[in-house]
């Protein structure tokens, strides 16, 4: 028996809950961030219909059929669905989430389009062992920003870095991140780029500015969450055409 094939079919069989037909569409919406803060409901107005698909979801948007999946948190979860996902047929992936602003120019509330993201958490790592680097998909890249600009949206186009260790973070941390040139910082999106590379598909994200470590910006106000359906809707927009 090869284990890590083993593995994998427990990984399919689990996030497809036992549908050995499962396939899921080719375009696929990934969603970061804290579970139990999802606005499911204003996410769920987008689509004209959804339905399940193991523990993914099937949506129609504009008569587009979509894949999709309620928020994940963390490199390990992401992993894991990236590469279920790529297995069961998604050949696209844009991911929606929440970073800490790194750089002077990026104001909360504002979008990150992170061509690169450097993956410091050990899962990237595993993926990634030789290279600082993941890169995303420069049309996918293309897209978001065409749509970000139809908008008339804020957004910045730089790098980013991931880390595993949240309780870590620290000034010294952050003021490393800025001098090394890292726009935002989040738990994911290397790890998405890394498996995405690996499974032979096109990954991007596009991310909202929920704080400001370097500048102790909290933003109790929220403006972060009121930037989440327009968020999804420029996402959606960038994979109509795909």
């Amino acid at each position: 028996m090869d284990w890590q094939e083993h593995i994998r079919q427990v990984a399919v069989n689990w996030l497809s809950k036992g549908d050995d037909s499962l396939t899921l569409e080719p375009d696929m919406l990934m969603l970061f961030g804290n579970p139990d803060l999802f606005q499911e409901d204003q996410f769920n107005a987008l689509f004209e219909s959804i339905e399940p698909a193991g523990v993914f979801f099937r949506g129609l948007f504009k008569g587009k059929a979509l894949t999709f999946c309620h928020p994940l948190f963390g490199a390990p979860i992401v992993a894991m669905y990236t590469e279920v996902a790529a297995l069961l047929g998604v050949k696209r992936i844009i991911a929606c989430g929440y970073v800490g602003g790194v750089a002077d120019e990026l104001g909360v509330g504002s979008y990150l389009v992170p061509p690169t993201a450097c993956g410091l958490d050990g899962c990237t790592r595993s993926y990634s062992p030789d290279k600082g680097l993941s890169c995303s998909s420069e049309s996918l890249n293309s897209r978001l920003c065409k749509t970000l600009d139809s908008y008339s949206a804020e957004f910045s186009l730089g790098p980013m870095i991931s880390i595993d260790s949240l309780m870590l973070e620290n000034d010294a941390m952050m003021e490393a991140f800025a001098r090394e040139g890292y726009y935002a910082i989040d738990l994911e999106t290397a790890c998405l780029y890394a498996v995405a590379e690996r499974m032979g598909v096109q990954a991007a994200g596009i991310h909202v500015v929920s704080d400001s470590p370097r500048r102790k910006d909290i933003d109790r106000e929220l403006r972060h969450e009121a930037s989440f359906v327009e968020q999804i809707e420029i996402a959606l927009h960038a994979l109509l055409n795909c």
